[in-house]
């Protein structure tokens, strides 16, 4: 009897390996196959992308109240306790709050909760720094007084953050200024690798103060901000310009 010669998985077909990455919908799944060599990476960049679905972040189960360590990824189409992913992220994540995401694998975290703003690559773990306070600047007067601590509700960047590129952030904030405080702010990327920038707030729109904004974009070269009446005001960041519509 001739005995069958087992094959190498890295020798195994291109198009057996092709349909092999077609059964794994997930992201991560497929960074892991492209990663066992070159052939299995090859087979994984002959498919389109996997569909984007939201990423469930859930604390590691091997944490606790005391040990509060980093998060896991639960893949939501996934069957059971196997399509929990464990991330290669720091171990001071599992107690954050995460507000948002942006392409590229970036995170919205904040350490403290509510401050402590950062911004943690998912493929990466590079961190850079989001703001804690605010200037004030009232529309009125156009006066800029001293930084209040404040809260990032939600944020956005005028493109990928941590690029040679010029970066700029914008949100929407929870501040300390009383009950007039500041509802949006922008800033710089340029410094984020090393301290925290300090944003520039705006209390209210001009067109519309009496909204509060509730969600923002970037789009052709503006800050686009949904207000809850339903009506969008734009931010041309390049000029601090204030339009309408």
């Amino acid at each position: 009897m001739v005995e069958s010669a087992l094959r190498p998985w890295k020798d195994l077909p291109s198009d057996l390996l092709t349909e092999i990455a077609r059964h794994l919908p997930c992201l991560v799944g497929r960074l892991g196959m492209s990663r066992t060599c070159h052939d299995w990476w090859f087979a994984v960049q002959r498919l389109s992308p996997p569909r984007q679905l939201p990423w469930l972040l859930l604390p590691d189960p091997t944490t606790s109240p005391v040990n509060t360590g980093r998060v896991s990824f639960y893949y939501v189409l996934g069957k059971g306790n196997k399509d929990t992913h464990s991330l290669r992220i720091g171990e001071d994540t599992g107690n954050a709050c995460f507000f948002g995401s942006y392409d590229g694998g970036w995170l919205l975290l904040a350490h403290g909760q509510t401050d402590r703003h950062m911004l943690l690559n998912l493929h990466t773990d590079r961190r850079l720094f989001l703001p804690d306070r605010v200037y004030y600047v009232s529309p009125e007067v156009g006066a800029v007084l001293t930084p209040v601590s404040t809260t990032i509700l939600v944020a956005t960047f005028s493109s990928p953050p941590g690029q040679n590129t010029q970066c700029f952030g914008a949100a929407i904030i929870d501040s300390t200024w009383g009950v007039c405080r500041p509802q949006l702010a922008f800033w710089s990327m340029e410094v984020a690798d090393d301290r925290r920038p300090v944003a520039m707030g705006f209390m209210k729109s001009l067109y519309e103060p009496w909204s509060r904004p509730e969600d923002v974009i970037y789009h052709k070269g503006a800050f686009h901000f949904l207000t809850d009446a339903e009506h969008v005001v734009v931010y041309d960041i390049f000029k601090i310009q204030e339009v309408f519509f």
